[in-house]
């Protein structure tokens, strides 16, 4: 299902919270991610899918409903709390960005279920290849995902499907940039998919290895 939670004018970017039925998105995630001096539309997409392909429908619906596609868009978890400007200070990031950047994406921090801060992190392929450093909740250039065919949904990959679309974009000569202004806390419960057990992380760990990282250690000159 498909809901309007803002609509400006003349957006300068996108967001899309993809919903699980039942989730509703926090009240401190929507006051502090409209302190914000960009303009940007907010749709939220409601359905039994993972969080990538009920983005790609909220983005389908988007296009469809105002026959627009948007220069940038950015995936917001119902439950992050994001530093003031975050979506202007990424959005200026990209503005001035060279062609072979195709997404930037901010320092954060997890509290709750799991305590881990990724902060200051600059864009390195190689680290990229053995783990992700880079979350979900990045500012993307829409012509980049629509060049590699969009973003990750295999079911099998849930937990890892951002690493997933990071490497898809390098394999394709794109790389990201660390927005040095923006940051966010993401609330970790104890029910969300990054507080699942080891096994299960080695699991989808191996699956990402053997479908992304490894045709890129064979082909990729680094």
């Amino acid at each position: 299902m498909f809901n309007i939670i803002q609509k400006v004018n003349a957006p300068d970017a996108l967001v899309v919270t993809p919903l699980l039925p039942g989730h509703k998105i926090f009240r401190d995630t929507k006051i502090n991610l409209k302190r914000c001096d960009l303009a940007f539309d907010w749709v939220s997409y409601v359905g039994h899918n993972n969080i990538p392909a009920n983005a790609t429908l909220g983005l389908q619906e988007y296009i469809k409903r105002f026959s627009k596609t948007p220069k940038y868009m950015i995936m917001i978890d119902r439950d992050i709390i994001p530093s003031r400007n975050m979506l202007k200070y990424m959005f200026d990031t990209l503005e001035n960005s060279s062609e072979e950047v195709a997404y930037c994406y901010s320092s954060f921090e997890f509290k709750g279920a799991i305590n881990a801060r990724f902060v200051g992190l600059e864009f390195d392929p190689l680290k990229l290849l053995e783990s992700n450093y880079i979350s979900s909740n990045s500012m993307i250039k829409i012509d980049k995902l629509q060049e590699i065919g969009g973003f990750v949904i295999d079911q099998d990959l849930v937990r890892l499907l951002d690493w997933a679309l990071w490497l898809k974009f390098l394999h394709y000569g794109y790389v990201g940039v660390l927005c040095k202004s923006s940051f966010f806390t993401a609330i970790s419960s104890p029910d969300s998919v990054s507080a699942r057990g080891r096994e299960d992380y080695a699991l989808k760990y191996g699956r990402v290895r053997d479908r992304f990282v490894r045709p890129l250690l064979d082909g990729l000159v680094l």
